[in-house]
């Protein structure tokens, strides 16, 4: 399908929209020295591998932003890792001082449910490494749209609370892609169906919302510009 819009502005003119509805974004700082001295970086999405920003092994201290990191002795989230939600003067606290090579935002969810997302979800779930995954009956809780109104909502770019795309396709083999795709997005969120839709990226970590599965982006399309209506 082609691409039918190229801003959120001009959707909000569509549904007549004041402004964007925006929504606070997790962030990692980490420093060089404890008590957060030194050089310092600030990560907002997954990085595998550190020293691609010259900081592997570099970190001794680290602030936690809206949300919770996993932090890993290893590229690629492997080896043992740690959730970082909150001030660490010293990561020494966490045995990691000096050895993380790879972090990445998750989403702590309680038992019995705790909204700070986009329509969020209800019922029990857990943290696994690749983001988060419900148990059968949770709802996903995804990022605020571009532009919100009454009756419709425009996401440019439909993301998780932990920032995962949302698959093209429902199920593997290509099966349940495009439209309702879209549309169980837009069901997730409150809305009945997807008036538009784009496909985006490729090879990226998606959820596949049909299997209820986080995709590793080897083989993944995600969803772009999704205007979801009542």
């Amino acid at each position: 399908m082609s691409k039918l819009f190229s801003s959120a502005a001009i959707i909000a003119s569509l549904i007549g929209v004041a402004g964007p509805a925006l929504a606070d974004s997790p962030a990692l700082q980490i420093y060089a020295q404890p008590q957060f001295g030194g050089p310092a970086i600030t990560l907002d999405r997954p990085v595998a591998d550190l020293s691609r920003f010259r900081f592997n092994d570099a970190a001794w201290s680290a602030k936690a932003f809206d949300g919770a990191w996993e932090v890993c002795e290893h590229v690629n989230f492997q080896g043992r890792c740690e959730i970082i939600d909150r001030d660490y003067a010293n990561l020494n606290r966490v045995q990691l001082g000096g050895l993380i090579s790879s972090a990445r935002p998750v989403v702590v969810e309680l038992d019995g449910g705790h909204d700070d997302g986009f329509n969020g979800g209800r019922g029990p779930g857990h943290v696994h490494g690749d983001g988060f995954r419900p148990s059968p009956n949770f709802g996903y809780k995804f990022r605020a749209p571009d532009a919100l109104g009454q009756r419709a909502a425009f996401f440019s770019r439909p993301l998780t609370a932990n920032r995962v795309g949302v698959d093209a396709c429902l199920f593997d083999r290509g099966r349940g892609c495009g439209q309702p795709a879209a549309d169980a997005f837009c069901n997730q969120v409150g809305y009945q169906k997807a008036a538009y839709w784009n496909e985006g990226p490729r090879g990226v970590i998606t959820v596949r919302l049909g299997e209820g599965a986080i995709r590793d982006g080897r083989r993944t399309i995600a969803l772009t510009d999704v205007l979801c209506v009542k």
